[in-house]
């Protein structure tokens, strides 16, 4: 029935749809990027992440291993290494990686969608691939020098695989594909892992199906393997191994709490973290809600019509995640994004099948224009918060290079490595103090700074290194006002 479709439709036809979405996600990811002059770099993570690209570019003409004290997996550093090999030492080059995935995601959406609904018509996979290439998260995680959008980008490429294997009758050659693709998504970001069951679980689905040989799921295990054992070879000779604190932290308790002490300090939510991800089903962000209704809409239709395939492996997909989600001691907005596809894929066949039929086709027409119109406003509004305050730290880090003599030394917590890679400043961690090492730093600096946000060190670092190595600092030395840059302020530290 699939290869009836597909035969109908005209030969230029079939590509010209995915050209089109591509060119739309990655315009408005581009459009981001020139609006706001955002270069992909902040926080913490993106610094380390572009670092290690830098060192394992470095490092490859050589033969030389990456270095092993990275924290995460080296599939997003290494395909960034290839392309600053290419463009050069810049993060442009960080960037164009996440700016390529998110683009590419619009297309993917739009064939996976043809693979698991082939009944439903194109409208279902051109409506999922427009949600991802409009929607404010998936924006801005496109345009950031971060490992998610091209993880979901390998996921997506390997779900598509697997789905399009068992069009022929030798599948062999897509499940290597798939195989390997899934373990890319894995080594970019270990949370993929939770794919596993899903994809196994449909492969073994379609195989009874098609009463294909058992052998066969060998294949994608061989090719998965050969990518992720480099990888946990490298991780497990690192100081921390494997075991991230999220995963030690685990408890299906925290569902329901809003308040936490780990090793990021003291947290405190508005939401139980239950609640927090359930929001890629209904947040304006990932889909607003009249798209998470006609999602669940369409689980509903795929659950009547017995399409087990898209069912083991979407919900396969987003329930694996979210139970997980759930339990960690942790709420990160950007962290939906990894159970986000399967909803957008749903919301897609919901809407193409509320579409279809005469008394509905007003309302789902109504739906997708006020739907798309409201998360592009709504991205608009998002990207311009986020990457204002992102802009705005490098504008400190600026101000403060103008003010301080260039022999200074600044500790500094929350805008370290703004301030190092952004000016010439000697910039330490102060996080990485104690009293010992305050203590020798006050007395060989003469000319010593301190730049803090003091407001957030003594709620979420409450008796922890920042705020400790801050009240230290107030009890032994003189600490003078030289400026403020809000929320931080610029002390002058003399013993």
């Amino acid at each position: 029935m699939v290869s009836q479709r597909v035969s109908k439709l005209p030969s230029n036809g079939w590509m010209r749809i995915p050209f089109i979405l591509f060119v739309i996600a990655l315009s408005s990811r581009l459009a981001a990027v020139a609006i706001w002059q955002f270069d992909g770099l902040y926080g913490q993570d993106a610094f380390a992440y572009y670092r290690q690209a830098i060192a394992i570019a470095e490092n490859l003409p050589r033969g030389q291993l990456p270095p092993l004290d990275f924290f995460w997996p080296n599939g997003y550093p290494l395909v960034v290494a290839l392309f600053i090999l290419v463009l050069g030492q810049t993060a442009v080059a960080a960037q164009w990686v996440s700016l390529l995935s998110g683009a590419a995601l619009a297309p993917l959406a739009y064939a996976l969608s043809g693979e698991l609904f082939p009944e439903a018509d194109r409208r279902a996979g051109i409506l999922a691939g427009l949600i991802v290439a409009v929607a404010g998260q998936p924006i801005l995680s496109s345009i950031v020098v971060m490992a998610d959008m091209p993880a979901l980008c390998w996921a997506t490429l390997a779900a598509w695989l697997l789905a399009r294997a068992w069009r022929r009758s030798r599948p062999a050659g897509r499940l290597l594909g798939a195989g390997a693709a899934l373990a890319l998504a894995i080594v970019t970001r270990w949370i993929y892992v939770l794919l596993v069951p899903a994809f196994g679980a449909y492969a073994a689905y379609q195989m009874r199906r098609h009463k294909s040989r058992w052998r066969l799921m060998l294949v994608p295990v061989l090719s998965s393997t050969l990518i992720l054992l480099p990888q946990v070879w490298l991780s497990l000779n690192r100081p921390e191994g494997l075991l991230h604190s999220w995963l030690l932290g685990w408890n299906p308790a925290n569902a329901f709490q809003r308040q936490f002490d780990t090793v990021d300090g003291h947290l405190e939510y508005a939401l139980p973290v239950a609640v927090f991800y359930v929001q890629p089903a209904g947040h304006p962000a990932y889909l607003v809600p009249l798209l998470g209704l006609a999602a669940v809409w369409g689980i509903w239709r795929a659950w009547r019509d017995k399409a087990w395939g898209p069912i083991i492996l979407l919900l396969g997909w987003s329930g694996a995640v979210y139970l997980f989600l759930a339990g960690i001691p942790y709420e990160n907005f950007r962290f939906g994004l990894t159970l986000y596809l399967p909803l957008a894929l749903f919301a897609g066949f919901g809407l193409s099948d509320l579409w279809r039929r005469s008394a509905a086709r007003k309302i789902a027409q109504t739906i997708v224009v006020l739907s798309l119109a409201g998360m592009l406003a709504w991205a608009y509004a998002m990207l311009d918060e986020f990457l204002t305050v992102q802009n705005q730290g490098k504008a400190i880090a600026r101000q403060v290079n103008q003010v301080l003599p260039q022999d200074a030394t600044l500790l500094s917590f929350g805008l370290t490595l703004t301030l190092q890679h952004y000016t010439p400043l000697r910039v330490l961690e102060f996080f990485y103090f104690d009293e010992a090492a305050l203590d020798d730093l006050t007395r060989s600096e003469p000319r010593l700074y301190l730049l803090l946000d003091v407001s957030n060190v003594e709620s979420q670092w409450s008796d922890r290194e920042p705020e400790m190595n801050y009240r230290w600092l107030q009890a032994h030395t003189t600490l003078t006002h030289v400026n403020a840059y809000p929320p931080y302020v610029l002390l002058q530290v003399r013993r």
